[in-house]
């Protein structure tokens, strides 16, 4: 489950830079 916090914070970030 350490992954999907991971990658939560990661999603968003990315998205709103692209």
């Amino acid at each position: 489950m350490q992954l999907s916090a991971r990658h939560i914070p990661l999603i968003p970030a990315l998205r709103r830079q692209r």
